[in-house]
Parts: structure tokens; sequence; C-alpha cells
């Protein structure tokens, strides 16, 4: 990836799926009982890169990202406590369905 934003459809869900997992990282190190530092950054390497400046991408995740992914945390566990996964089929499984899914759930 060259960036963790795109709006190269074939790419999007992969970005989408890297920051994702960046954003996850910062809430677990904020609810840390040692977190002090006011920024978080998260860095992904891409072992197979073609060339050194493609091996990392940084994220920054916004206070917007780490409350959003609280909230999907929040609403997500609760389905998995109370074993009512809900039914995906009606979503796209492109980036699109992903977002709309997203939506959905914290409605």
């Amino acid at each position: 990836l060259k960036s963790f934003e795109t709006n190269n459809k074939s790419l999007q869900l992969k970005a989408w799926r890297h920051r994702t997992q960046l954003i996850f990282y910062a809430v677990l190190i904020k609810h840390s009982p040692r977190f002090k530092a006011t920024e978080i950054r998260g860095q992904m390497w891409y072992v197979e890169a073609a060339s050194a400046k493609e091996l990392i991408r940084e994220y920054i995740p916004t206070d917007q990202d780490i409350a959003h992914m609280e909230r999907l945390i929040v609403v997500i566990w609760k389905h998995i406590m109370n074993l009512s996964l809900p039914d995906i089929s009606g979503y796209s499984s492109d980036y699109a369905g992903v977002m709309a899914f997203q939506k959905d759930l914290l409605q």
C-alpha cells in the first residue's frame, strides 16, 4: 500500500483493514495502565515490499479514530456475549459494504 487512504477500489478494503488494525492497537495502548504519551504512532511493515521506500507505512490515529473503534468494540462485544451475531448477507463484501455494516452496528 502506498497509503492507508485510497480511492483505488481494489485496495480500499486492504487499506481499511491495516488502518483498523493500527487503530485497534492504539486503543489497547491507550487503555494500558502505563500509557502516558499524548500521541500514538502505528507502523505497518511490509516485509515483501519491492523497495525500502515501500517497507513502512505510518499511521497516527486521531482521537476520533480511537473513539469510533471504542464504540465498535463495545457494540461488537455485546453481540458476542449475547450470541447474537448480526446477519451480514445483505452487505457487499467490498469497502462500501463494510462501512454500511459498521454504520448499522453503531445505530
